[in-house]
Parts: C-alpha cells; sequence; structure tokens
C-alpha cells in the first residue's frame, strides 16, 4: 500500500515547515489571543501591582519584545519610587526602542545614583551616538559606580571621540575605575590605538596602556615606539637589551619641552638606574626642571640626584616634601640589570 505523507501525524520537513510559518506569522489565533491577554496583565501589573511585582513586572516587560511596553516604562521613569525607575530604564535598554532615547537622557539627571547607572546602561544597549556627549559628562558624576558605567556605555558605543576622556580616567588611582577605562578602550578597538600609542610615555597610564594595546595585539612601527612600549611595560630584559636605544629616546623625551614627557622619561630614567644617567638627568633639572622631577630627584635615594634637587629648589626658593617621602619612582627600581 502506499503510504500516504503530510498529514499531522507524520511529520515531515513540509510539514514542520508550514507549523513554524503558521506560528511566526500568527495563524493560531488562540494562541495569539492568550499571548495578548497575558501581556495585558503584565501591564496591568506593572501599573498597579504592589512595588515588588511592579519591579518584576518591568523586567518581564523589557524581555517581552513588545512595542507596547515602551511609553508606559517611560511614564514610570517619572515615579516617585526609584527602584521602578531603574527597573524601568534597564528594561527600556532591553527593548532597544528608539524612542527611550530622550527620555533616558533625561534620566542621567535623576537624583539616584541607582537610576543614573540604569539609563547609562540602557543607553549603552541603546548604541545611538547622539548619547556620546552625556555619557562623557557622567564620567564626571560624583559616583564612582556611575563613572565606571559610563566608561562600560561609551565603550559599548564604540566611538573614537570617546577615546580621550577614557584616557584621562586609565590614570585613575581606584583599579575599579581604570579598569572599566581600560575594559572600554579595549572595546573601541582600532579606532583608540594611535592615541594609546601617543599616551605610551605616560609614567602612570603607560602599563596600562601597554596591556591594552598587547590585548588589541598592536605592534611598534619604529624604534621609538618599541622603546616607550617596553618602558610602559616594565620589560626589565628588552630594556637592557636595547640599552641605547632606550637611553636616546628617553633623554630626546626628558629634553622635548613637554613637561608632562619629560617628567615620565626622569621617572624611567631613575627607575632604570644607570649611574651614566647621573649627570644627564642633573643637567636636565637645572636647565628645564619643574617641581615633579625635582621631588622625584630628592625621593630617589640617589644621593647625588637628591643633592641636586635640594640646590635646585634653593635656588628658585621652591619648598619641596622631605626626603624619605613615598617616591615617584625609587633609583633602580625597574631591576633592569647592567
Amino acid at each position: 500500500m502506499k503510504e500516504i505523507t503530510g498529514l499531522p501525524g507524520k511529520r515531515t520537513p513540509k510539514f514542520m515547515t508550514a507549523l513554524i510559518l503558521a506560528a511566526a506569522f500568527g495563524f493560531f489565533p488562540a494562541a495569539a489571543a492568550a499571548q495578548d491577554r497575558s501581556f495585558e496583565k503584565l501591564l496591568e501589573t506593572f501599573r498597579a501591582g504592589e512595588s515588588y511585582e511592579r519591579h518584576s513586572a518591568a523586567m518581564e516587560l523589557g524581555k517581552s519584545g513588545n512595542g507596547a511596553a515602551v511609553e508606559p516604562l517611560i511614564r514610570a521613569l517619572r515615579d516617585p519610587d526609584y527602584l521602578l525607575r531603574s527597573f524601568s530604564a534597564l528594561a527600556l535598554g532591553d527593548l532597544k526602542d528608539a524612542r527611550a532615547l530622550e527620555p533616558l537622557l533625561g534620566a542621567l539627571g535623576d537624583e539616584h545614583q541607582r537610576v543614573r547607572r540604569s539609563a547609562i546602561e540602557a543607553l549603552g544597549l541603546l548604541g545611538n551616538p547622539a548619547a556620546l556627549d552625556p555619557l562623557v559628562k557622567c564620567l564626571e558624576d560624583p559616583d564612582f559606580l556611575v563613572r565606571r558605567s559610563a566608561a562600560s556605555a561609551l565603550g559599548m558605543l564604540g566611538r573614537p571621540e570617546a577615546v580621550a576622556p577614557l584616557l584621562k580616567m586609565l590614570g585613575e588611582e581606584d583599579i575599579y575605575l581604570w579598569n572599566g577605562a581600560a575594559n572600554a578602550l579595549t572595546g573601541i578597538g582600532g579606532a583608540a590605538v594611535p592615541q594609546l600609542v601617543a599616551a605610551l610615555p605616560d609614567w602612570i597610564r603607560g602599563p596600562r596602556v601597554a596591556e591594552i594595546l598587547k590585548t588589541l595585539g598592536w605592534e611598534a612601527s619604529s624604534a621609538e615606539e618599541k622603546v616607550r612600549y617596553d618602558v610602559a611595560a616594565r620589560d626589565k630584559g628588552a630594556l637592557a637589551a636595547n640599552w641605547d636605544s632606550v637611553r636616546k629616546v628617553l633623554i630626546a623625551d626628558a629634553e622635548s619641552g613637554d613637561a608632562a614627557r619629560a617628567e615620565s622619561a626622569v621617572y624611567a630614567l631613575i627607575g632604570i638606574g644607570r649611574d651614566e644617567t647621573v649627570d644627564t638627568l642633573a643637567g636636565i633639572l637645572r636647565t628645564r626642571g619643574t617641581a615633579a622631577m625635582a621631588q622625584a630627584f630628592l625621593n630617589s635615594g640617589n644621593t647625588r640626584l637628591s643633592e641636586t634637587a635640594r640646590a635646585w629648589a634653593a635656588q628658585g626658593k621652591i619648598q619641596l616634601e622631605p626626603a624619605g617621602q613615598p617616591p615617584a619612582v625609587a633609583w633602580g627600581a625597574l631591576g633592569v640589570q647592567p
């Protein structure tokens, strides 16, 4: 007997395809109606339920993917309950609806830090470049958790305009903050590389910059870049092996006239601690020195540099911190072998 195919009991590929298409295009009225009723019930709970029920409903609305949830969630950004405002902002981020952009930007000024954080996270998910400048301003928020969230959101936007403010944040003492900036810069990727390379000489940010560049697979394109990378990475083996090039680049940076770069180069030379550089360092302080350089000399642990710093300070009537204070870097601290 010839087998009959295509009946519901025989789930052939054609039947299953038809079934999937029917579900996708709403050809099951009863199921669609039940889904609508469930959504309406969720909305009603969101509007009039107990506080904890409204909070849960807000998150469920975000997961629903239903655009009808957007306007109620936007209205909830003005609710007296800060937790509901926070959950509503997060839900709007999950829905990724363009209508939420302006209300979420307004929520950046909310009095409660949790709401500001949620609005920031939602704006990162929206990915609209119009949020760039407001998010950059959030890097200066009084709350450090808000600042960290802003860094993460800027990384999600992936705009090169965010690199400079994130590089500034990379110099923060708090590891939670600078690590957030590092993650964001890594997320921006190749667009951040030119400014990252330019920041390599910075004594504080340099090691963090070097780690980001390593993660991005960057390679130096010149001998100068290689030296600055090796100093930033505190690669004592490479510094010892290429000492002649290292010395040349660092002295040129120290004599460059750029105060920040000069100070970082001086710190590097102190950290390497080669006796042959002492006279050069003393000359740099006498001719183009700064108080930061003199303080580093005084507290470096090198007697000749300390004496040079005292003489320089006395001549300019500049008050330095007493010797023995924690130095910017101690003589020979990088452990580079001669």
